[in-house]
C-alpha cells in the first residue's frame, strides 16, 4: 500500500490546520500566510462532493461565480 508513505515523500506536504485561503496562479496560499507553488492541487472533499462538500467551503471561479451558482442545475464534467 503506497498511501500513507506518500505523506513522506520530499514533494509532498499535506495541508490541513489552517486549510487553503486562496489559489493563486502559481500554487496555494495557506490560512498561516504559507505560498506553496504547486504542478497539481488534489481537493479531498469526502464522498459528498456534488451535493454537499463544496458547499462547506467557497469555490470561485476567474469570473468570480461560485462553483455551487455553476452547478446550480447539477454539475457538469468532461465527459457528462
Amino acid at each position: 500500500d503506497d498511501y500513507w508513505p506518500t505523506f513522506n515523500r520530499t514533494n509532498v506536504t499535506l495541508v490541513a490546520e489552517g486549510g487553503v485561503s486562496k489559489v493563486c496562479e502559481k500554487g496555494v496560499v495557506t490560512g498561516d500566510g504559507g505560498v506553496y507553488n504547486v504542478d497539481v492541487l488534489v481537493y479531498a472533499t469526502g464522498f459528498d462532493a456534488f451535493s454537499g462538500g463544496f458547499k462547506g467551503f467557497e469555490v470561485k471561479g476567474p469570473d468570480g461565480e461560485r462553483l455551487v451558482e455553476h452547478w446550480a442545475d447539477g454539475p457538469k464534467t468532461l465527459f457528462g
